[in-house]
């Protein structure tokens, strides 16, 4: 075998027969966060998914300095806001943030959840945010 094989056979499962397998899922860690403050701060360095629960108007912040992105680096993250059952709160998202045709998609309505996908391709300079699934509970 050569090295190349070697390499492929590291990087891959393969079973005594030589079949391939799937390696085991790659999981990503979740952030459970009530958002019960003015500020409601994002750190990018405990999760890639977040899951928030709307108690008070609030407005994220996105801190990934214990990350440390650089201008070359890129970091998608996933926000799942649920509206609380009673009150219709507000949430803003930072300056940085830039939505399709420059507006911000609406928020969940009263006990309803949107999920929010987030990434930066240029350290954290600005965020790109899509509205990937509205009303999904």
């Amino acid at each position: 075998m050569s090295k190349a094989d070697d390499v492929l056979d590291v990087l891959r499962n393969i079973d005594s027969s030589k079949n391939f397998q799937f390696p085991a899922a790659n999981l990503e860690q979740l952030n459970t966060i009530t958002a019960n403050t003015a500020t409601t701060t994002i750190q990018c360095n405990l999760a890639n998914v977040f899951n928030v629960t709307l108690a008070a108007n609030t407005e994220f912040a996105f801190d990934y300095s214990q990350i440390t992105l650089t201008d070359d680096d890129a970091y998608t993250m996933t926000i799942v806001v649920t509206q609380d059952a009673t009150n219709d709160y507000t949430l803003t998202f930072p300056s940085s943030c830039k939505f399709q045709s420059g507006i911000a998609p609406a928020i969940p309505s009263v006990g309803e959840t949107d999920v929010y996908v987030c990434f930066t391709v240029d350290g954290g300079v600005n965020w790109l945010v899509f509205l990937a699934g509205e009303d999904m509970g």
